[in-house]
């Protein structure tokens, strides 16, 4: 029976990871992006989809997730690390001519008005971090950092039911066939 489980990342290759981002503008943002891919565990899609009316970085830093698969909304709380990541990104937004609060929180830089990333962005974006990194050009995707992301939670201590809400996973069978194919988290 072959085996299915995925390979995941450790936390000091997320940190290599995070690191390759670079510097400038556009490191920062993609920085935020992968942060948020590995420590709230969040789909590609679902970061693209993010709205500035989504993030409250108040006392309790958190985000609304809207554009998910199956469960519906769901807001998720966010750390202190990512928080921090993720208002550094929006400083920076804030000074982009033309951004509005209608225009998605992760968006084009270059382009006035900064309009929205696409998925084959980040596609690239994850390849290039790769060649960089101490990966040495292994795949790499948000697949593999969300799921990292899912191994660093279960090592956490994060009960099924907070994750299976955390993955917008509409049923707890979706959450452990998911945790079943991701190495530490069973």
């Amino acid at each position: 029976m072959a085996d299915n489980r995925r390979h995941i990342l450790g936390t000091r290759q997320i940190a290599d990871i995070l690191d390759c981002c670079g510097p400038g503008d556009t490191g920062v943002r993609n920085r935020a992006m992968v942060q948020m891919m590995y420590r709230c565990c969040l789909r590609c899609v679902e970061i693209l989809g993010l709205k500035m009316t989504d993030i409250d970085l108040g006392k309790r830093p958190r985000i609304s997730v809207r554009n998910t698969r199956s469960a519906g909304a769901r807001v998720i709380e966010i750390d202190k690390t990512t928080a921090r990541e993720l208002r550094a990104w929006l400083d920076i937004r804030k000074e982009i001519c033309g951004i509005t609060q209608r225009t998605p929180v992760f968006c084009t830089i270059r382009i006035p008005g900064g309009r929205r990333i696409l998925s084959q962005y980040i596609r690239k974006m994850m390849a290039r971090i790769s060649a960089k990194s101490k990966l040495k050009g292994k795949p790499l995707g948000a697949r593999k950092i969300r799921d990292s992301g899912a191994a660093g939670l279960k090592r956490r201590g994060y009960s099924v039911k907070k994750m299976q809400v955390m993955f917008g996973h509409a049923q707890r069978k979706t959450t452990d066939r998911y945790l079943d194919t991701i190495p530490g988290t069973r």
